[in-house]
Formats: structure tokens, C-alpha cells, sequence
């Protein structure tokens, strides 16, 4: 039986290498998403700015129909192309931190900390979905004013949007406190 749990534990150190090289591998790519999607994002930045608005933040938090109303009616018909292109960058953003924090948990059940690990993904799969969410609230209302519905509905989906920015970036500072704090835990264990 001896040669048959040394070899059992020798698959397992092989399989937990290759679950850790795999998930460096998805971090990496993740962090470089997101990198680049930001890149991109950052230009549009720019041309909100250009067009008398504030970043997509401002959107995300108008916290009142009336301002977020405003905000979408300020920059025209450029400022609004320019919040939709934002929003289509920002799927990309969204999709990098999924790979991040998916990759970070694989890391984090590899060293031993499947908690941890599990912990980290259902962070970052949380706040994708809340940023779809958000996303999906600001697009409707930013075609919602662009199709001429102005007052009326447009600015409606701010409380949602704010909420749901919150409770994204909440969700991700967790996440980012799991990967920093995790060797601070390691340590006191």
C-alpha cells in the first residue's frame, strides 16, 4: 500500500504545481486585460472630458435620477457615444478581474488555502455580475435619452447603478484584501 499513497501524493504535488502554473498563467492574462482594456477606456475618458462630462465614476455614482439625467444630457450626442464606448470597454474590464480572481484562487486552494481560494473567486464572480449589472442600468439609461425618452426615464436607473457600484467595488476591495492579507494570515496560523 506504501508505494501506492507515495504515488497518490507524488500526483497530487504534480497536480496542485499545475493548478498553480495555470492559475499564475489566468492572473497574468487577467491583469493584462485589464491593463489594456483601461488603456483603451482611458481615451474615451478623454473624450468625455472633452465633451464637458466627468468619468464613467460620475455616472456610477450619480445616486439621483435628476443628476444622472444631467450627466447623460451634458456632453451631447458625442458624450453619450463616448459613455456607450466606456461601457462596452468596460465588459473588458470586467472580464480581466474575473480571470484576476479567478486566478488568484486557483493559487490560493494550490498553497493550501481552498477557502481562501473559494472565497476570492465568489468575489470577483459577484462583482462581474453586479457590473453587468450596473452596465446593462447605465447603457439603458444613456439609449434612453440618446432615443429622445430625456426626462422621462433616463435617469431612473441611478439608485441601481449606484448600488450596484458599491456593492461591486466593495466586492472587489475584498478581493484584494483576500490576496494581501492571505500571507498575513498564513503567518499568524
Amino acid at each position: 500500500m506504501a508505494p501506492t499513497v507515495r504515488g497518490s501524493g507524488l500526483a497530487l504535488g504534480v497536480m496542485r504545481v499545475i493548478g498553480a502554473l495555470f492559475s499564475v498563467v489566468c492572473a497574468a492574462l487577467g491583469g493584462l486585460q485589464v491593463w489594456a482594456a483601461t488603456r483603451r477606456r482611458s481615451d474615451e475618458f478623454f473624450i468625455l472630458r472633452s465633451a464637458g462630462q466627468s468619468s464613467l465614476l460620475a455616472f456610477e455614482f450619480a445616486g439621483s435620477p435628476s443628476k444622472l439625467r444631467s450627466l447623460v444630457a451634458a456632453g451631447g450626442d458625442r458624450g453619450r457615444d463616448a459613455i456607450l464606448r466606456s461601457l462596452d470597454i468596460d465588459y473588458l474590464v470586467t472580464a480581466g478581474y474575473v480571470f484576476v480572481t479567478l486566478g488568484f484562487g486557483g493559487i490560493l486552494t494550490a498553497v493550501s488555502r481552498p477557502g481562501l481560494g473559494r472565497k476570492e473567486i465568489v468575489f470577483g464572480l459577484v462583482a462581474a455580475a453586479v457590473a453587468v449589472i450596473e452596465n446593462v442600468a447605465l447603457r439603458q439609461a444613456a439609449t434612453t435619452h440618446l432615443n429622445g425618452g430625456g426626462t422621462a426615464n433616463g435617469g431612473g436607473t441611478a439608485p441601481l447603478v449606484t448600488f450596484a457600484a458599491v456593492i461591486k467595488f466593495v466586492l472587489l476591495l475584498l478581493a484584494a484584501g483576500t490576496v494581501l492579507l492571505w500571507p498575513l494570515r498564513t503567518w499568524l496560523n
